[in-house]
């Protein structure tokens, strides 16, 4: 069967397209209504509240008829300064339930301040935490206002709502039943049974609606209603965003003590003619202490940039006690000025260098003087505080701390040193304790060396006996103005005796040269015994005197020639007889012990010492000789010797003395009877010890024998350099004679064995 051709219908055609877009729009509506109904009823799930708000005051943000839906505050929560809450109307207000408004802020008793967004002024009457129900979390526009027009009695609005909600339930159903009837059958759908499957989605989305319907009418009577407020009938329950045009502040500043952040931080509102909150202003608010006095307010952030119109200050503090207000100011909003409060004075708990010393020279005042500041726990310096503090050097080591007043009074909670100094060089810190307050150290610095200037004995010598180096040596340091070596310091330093009375000093080097700014002498040493003090010199510094020093008697170590011999003539007693002492290493007697000492000639060359008594004893260790002599003239060495302590030596010289004797230096001989002698007699002068002296004496010659004849030329003559040269001497016979010399004064040594021969006829 061939299928009926069919004319298009202009005008059916035109009708399918509105009725298309009607039912469209229809559907549109009634699924907008169910996502509002759904979002305001799924979260109750979860324990969340509704609230349908029923006035202006939280303009523009949240207006009548939207559904609010809350969190409930436990107990323990804090306050949610800034954010929209929900709390029971206090008795007396104009309106009773639940109210739904903006926790502004907190009150320095503790006290909540509320107020909505729109309003004129903050709500009459102040809130405690436990009043807070609960914190506005989400907010659905309009799904509310079928209960509020019902509230109020607005029934027009409420029943075109109604009217239009059944007149889409009515479109979509009737467009969902069109779309279900076939244009040509094929064959007959049995009578009941026509479009059930395909029906279900209109019918259930009608059940949806009239659940929109019938939940936007009873929600309200289910909960509270909200945003009521005793202020919400003033000119500020406006409609349209306001302009901000001043500053208030809607937090001021606590009581608090001074350097301390206050309990209650300020906070300054943009708000516009109606002194109603500005909360979509963003100003930039700067605090400053009105009459501030030489007293500093300090913030953590200033300016601060206001958030939903309310600019909240963090960390402010005041450095000085007393009475203040503060003034905010941001640019076209003019300024405000809070309300009065009191800086009190902040407990002082410990030391602080606000300001350390500078590096300087030994004894020379810093250039940086220290500062010590008296702060409270939180490091802030108490200004009232007037505490005496004392600074000492933490590590002194022997170094001197000056100041010109030490201790020293604070003043305004700062203790400012003057002319302080240290006399040593060396790196230090300096510690400050006051009382009870917890002590400071200050940050280190270095006291370095001054020019030279002065000389000082850091050792003086001790341990001294006679000639012996001393146990204890000498050091000297080359010192600045205040008495620090001077380190790099090489200059001479030379030690004398200041009243040496005859004594010597002794050292291996002196002068001794500087070493890092000290001179250390070694082998020094004194000889005579006695008190002695040291002088140290070196170039134009400033010379010093040691200690005294004792030189006592050491022990015995040696000989010394006391008195020397002199006056010596061969043969005769000196004039001056030889003493000789037992000394120390210095030379100094030692009187005690009795040693015996013997002398010697060390050069003798065929000489004899002669003495009364050698060895000899020393008494009182002194050992006096006498009667000693030499025979022989020429120069000698007598040494002295004992034991095992060191022998003395010392020169001399034995001359001839005066003619004592005459002795025959060559005596007569090869002689004949009558002939003069082949050989003349010459007698020689000589002194007692057998020198031959220089003398011119007369000496006369003669033979022992009167009875044979003898002559001379001459039998007396004068010598001649002590020598008596005779001549033409002869014996006329034959013999054997003795010749004899004379002289007046000496003693002869007669000349025997002379042989006379008889000679030829």
């Amino acid at each position: 069967m061939q299928a009926e051709a069919v004319a298009p219908n202009p005008r059916a055609s035109r009708a399918g397209w509105g009725w298309l877009l009607l039912t469209t729009a229809s559907r549109t509506y009634l699924v907008l209504l169910a996502s509002l109904a759904a979002s305001a009823l799924l979260p109750m799930l979860a324990g969340w509240s509704g609230s349908v708000v029923q006035s202006g005051s939280m303009e523009p943000n949240i207006s009548a008829g939207d559904v609010v839906l809350s969190q409930a505050m436990t107990p323990g929560m804090p306050a949610p300064i800034g954010r929209v809450v929900t709390f029971a109307a206090p008795a007396g207000s104009a309106t009773r339930g639940v109210i739904l408004h903006r926790l502004l802020r907190q009150n320095s008793d503790g006290s909540l301040v509320t107020a909505g967004d729109a309003n004129a002024s903050d709500d009459s009457t102040p809130l405690a935490r436990s009043d807070i129900i609960s914190r506005a979390r989400l907010l659905i526009p309009g799904i509310g206002l079928p209960a509020f027009w019902l509230q109020t009695g607005d029934l027009l609005p409420l029943g075109s709502a109604v009217l239009l909600t059944t007149g889409a339930i009515l479109v979509d159903a009737t467009g969902a039943a069109r779309r279900l009837r076939p244009a040509r059958p094929r064959r007959p759908i049995p009578s009941g049974r026509q479009g059930v499957g395909a029906a279900v989605a209109p019918v259930a989305l009608s059940v949806v609606a009239l659940l929109v319907v019938s939940a936007g009418v009873l929600l309200p009577f289910g909960q509270a209603a909200a945003a009521f407020s005793a202020t919400t009938s003033t000119a500020a329950n406006s409609w349209a965003a306001a302009k901000a045009t001043t500053l208030a502040f809607t937090r001021s500043p606590s009581d608090t003590p001074a350097t301390t952040v206050f309990a209650m931080q300020p906070q300054v509102a943009a708000q516009d003619d109606h002194g109603a909150t500005v909360t979509l202003s963003a100003a930039s608010v700067i605090l400053a202490i009105t009459t501030p006095a030489g007293a500093t307010l300090s913030c953590a952030a200033d300016p601060s940039t206001a958030a939903s119109g309310v600019a909240t200050f963090a960390g402010c503090r005041i450095d000085r006690p007393g009475t203040y207000t503060l003034t905010a100011t941001s640019a076209g909003l003019g300024t405000a000025v809070s309300v009065g409060f009191t800086v009190t004075a902040a407990p002082a708990a410990r030391l602080a260098f606000a300001r350390s010393p500078s590096d300087a020279a030994t004894d020379g005042v810093f250039t940086v003087q220290p500062v010590v500041a008296i702060q409270d726990a939180g490091g802030n310096t108490v200004v009232g505080s007037a505490a005496a503090v004392t600074l000492s050097v933490t590590n002194p080591a022997g170094a001197t701390l000056v100041c010109s007043a030490n201790p020293k009074a604070a003043s305004a909670g700062l203790a400012t040193f003057a002319g302080c100094k240290i006399d040593k060089e060396g790196t230090y810190t300096l510690t400050a304790p006051a009382g009870t307050l917890t002590t400071a150290v200050s940050s280190s610095f270095a006291i370095t060396g001054a020019p030279a200037a002065k000389l000082a004995f850091t050792t003086s010598p001790a341990g001294a006996t006679g000639g012996v180096v001393f146990t204890t040596q000498p050091v000297v340091a080359i010192q600045d103005a205040g008495g620090n070596a001077v380190l790099g310091s090489v200059a001479q330093v030379t030690l004398t005796i200041k009243n040496p009375q005859g004594a010597v000093l002794g050292c291996t080097a002196n002068p001794a040269t500087a070493v890092a700014g000290v001179t250390t002498f070694a082998g020094c040493k004194i000889d005579k015994q006695g008190t002695y003090t040291l002088t140290a010199t070196s170039g134009s510094l400033t010379a010093a005197d040691s200690s005294s020093v004792t030189v006592a008697v050491g022990a015995a170590a040696k000989l010394g020639f006391t008195t020397n011999p002199s006056g010596s003539t061969g043969g005769v007693a000196f004039t001056t007889q030889p003493v000789v002492a037992v000394q120390d290493a210095g030379g100094n007697t030692v009187t005690t012990g009795s040693p015996s000492v013997s002398l010697t000639i060390t050069t003798s060359s065929g000489a004899v010492l002669a003495c009364a008594t050698n060895p000899k004893s020393a008494t009182s260790g002194v050992a006096t000789f006498v009667g000693c002599n030499i025979n022989k003239t020429g120069s000698y060495t007598l040494t002295a010797t004992s034991g095992a302590l060191n022998g003395a030596s010392t020169g001399f010289t034995t001359t001839a003395g005066p003619a004592k004797k005459i002795v025959f230096g060559t005596p007569g001989s090869g002689s004949t009877g009558g002939v003069a002698f082949t050989t003349q007699p010459v007698a020689v002068l000589q002194d007692a010890g057998g020198n031959n002296t220089g003398g011119s004496n007369t000496v006369t010659v003669q033979l022992d024998s009167s009875t044979v004849g003898f002559t001379c030329n001459a039998t007396s003559v004068n010598a001649v350099g002590g020598v008596a040269t005779f001549s033409g001497c002869k014996i006329d016979k034959q013999g054997s004679y003795v010749l004899t010399v004379t002289g007046f004064g000496l003693t002869n040594t007669p000349n025997s064995g002379i042989v006379t021969a008889v000679g030829p006829a």
